[in-house]
């Protein structure tokens, strides 16, 4: 009874993985933006490009200096900041995988918004949002799957 209970579970994994896949299909950024002396600053404006589309969603930091949309489309974005009286500071190539929640912090120098800052090829960031490990599994990695 017990060997024929593990079975089906072992069988029912596929299953589940693509259930839970259906489910999520989004991700979430997270971060913060300060000024050059760690001051936070509420109102920012932080314009996220999805770069595969085109497409662009703004939203303002609150009181805390913390923004968080919601609901992203898995893709590479970049991410600008841009209050009045500081430098817009722009973050290119992140990538942005299912279920995950990425932090991308901003701190803004005083000057211009004419004046841009670029930042490309960064090194990964390490996820300190959740206490978890996780992977993409590709479908045909299941369909592989003894």
């Amino acid at each position: 009874m017990a060997s024929k209970v593990g079975a089906l579970i072992v069988r029912s994994i596929p299953f589940f993985l693509l259930t839970l896949s259906a489910l999520v299909q989004t991700g979430t950024f997270t971060g913060q933006v300060t000024d050059s002396t760690q001051a936070v600053l509420p109102g920012t404006e932080v314009t996220l490009v999805n770069l595969d589309t085109g497409e662009s969603r703004t939203v303002i930091t609150g009181n805390n200096g913390f923004y968080r949309p919601t609901n992203m489309s898995r893709a590479n974005y970049e991410l600008s900041a841009a209050l009045d009286g500081f430098k817009t500071l722009i973050r290119k190539d992140i990538e942005l995988t299912v279920g995950e929640i990425k932090r991308v912090d901003f701190a803004l120098d005083p000057g211009a918004t004419s004046v841009r800052i670029t930042v490309s090829g960064q090194a990964p960031l390490v996820n300190t949002e959740e206490g978890r490990i996780s992977t993409l599994v590709a479908a045909d990695q299941i369909e592989n799957l003894p």
